[in-house]
């Protein structure tokens, strides 16, 4: 954090002198993503990108955005205190699972959150097998998606270099449409609560 906190710094004052810089804008916010400062990041990557509309980065940033809803403007208009607005955002949020999935049918307000067990004093969580966050067929139904999507991508396929130091064959999940709903409602629906359910705010 001390690191993120002296780079947050220099950035700065990079800034100051080059503020149209995307390279200076994007290193910026993702220096307070690393101390964990999610929303203030998210802040200003939606800044450089009315700046640095074409920087790769930024435009990235801007897209799993809104790809995933991860800044909604009424949502920091009513909640200014950092603690309500992961409060609401984590716990409040209203489910609104009810686009079509496929084979999988839809996400519903009161589905039950699966069951977990909890390790090494209560800083690792199990889910339980007869409660698992998601079913067989949605296991089934979700790769489908994935390995049909990286099938179609001509001369892709599955992505190899997205982590610079852990490499992993995988698929960025905004970039396949059809498992994003899904993967939006499965946020809100479950993934979220359980983690305020076993975490707290």
């Amino acid at each position: 954090h001390a690191r993120y906190s002296d780079a947050a710094d220099i950035y700065s004052t990079l800034i100051r002198c080059r503020p149209n810089d995307g390279d200076i804008l994007h290193a910026h916010a993702a220096s307070f993503l690393g101390r964990n400062k999610f929303r203030h990041a998210q802040r200003l990557w939606d800044e450089a990108y009315h700046l640095c509309p074409d920087h790769d980065g930024i435009a990235l940033q801007r897209r799993k955005r809104d790809a995933y809803r991860t800044l909604q403007e009424h949502a920091e208009e009513e909640f200014n205190d950092e603690k309500d607005y992961k409060a609401n955002t984590l716990v409040s949020q209203k489910c609104a699972g009810k686009g079509d999935h496929g084979n999988v049918g839809n996400m519903e307000e009161d589905d039950s959150l699966p069951g977990f067990f909890s390790y090494l004093n209560s800083t690792c969580f199990v889910t339980k097998p007869s409660q698992a966050l998601l079913t067989p067929k949605e296991c089934k139904q979700v790769i489908d998606w994935t390995e049909k999507e990286a099938q179609n991508r001509p001369g892709k396929g599955w992505t190899t270099d997205r982590h610079y130091d852990v490499p992993t064959t995988d698929l960025p999940v905004h970039e396949i449409p059809s498992l994003l709903p899904f993967f939006n409602d499965l946020l809100r629906c479950r993934l979220r609560p359980l983690l305020a359910k076993q975490f707290g705010e």
